[in-house]
């Protein structure tokens, strides 16, 4: 993938955008495994420095500190969503305290989401309401 900060948010939302919609063909009981499975590839993605364009890709967010915010924002947008689907897991498994505690976390980020600072997008907020329903 050669993202570029200057135009986001348009990769990092393509890229939660075909994370839940690929994980829609998965059969129900293993979907939220699968999802989380992809939300942790696209959190690699974008968070790797591995190759010339992710390197370009984060040098390029000290250079423009609005970019920057959205990728932070959108980060945190993701990380509250693997936060959420490994609390659901724990549950399933018997890990009620691990559960609750990720979901506290989840929670917390996404409200930093619907307003604020960190509302950067329409698109982060209808996100992070949706998730806090």
């Amino acid at each position: 993938l050669r993202k570029s900060l200057t135009t986001e948010p348009i990769h990092l939302e393509a890229a939660l955008d075909h994370a839940e919609f690929s994980s829609t063909a998965i059969r129900p009981e293993e979907r939220e495994k699968d999802l989380l499975d992809l939300f942790l590839k696209v959190k690699d993605e974008f968070t790797t420095d591995e190759d010339i364009w992710s390197k370009d890709y984060h040098a390029t967010r000290a250079l423009l500190p609005e970019q920057n915010k959205l990728y932070q924002a959108y980060m945190r947008y993701l990380d509250a969503r693997i936060f959420m689907l490994q609390a659901k897991m724990a549950r399933k498994e018997g890990r009620i305290t691990e559960g609750q505690s990720k979901e506290k976390a989840a929670r917390a980020l996404l409200s930093t989401l619907r307003q604020g600072r960190c509302a950067v997008t329409k698109y982060l907020v209808e996100k992070a309401t949706a998730c806090s329903s």
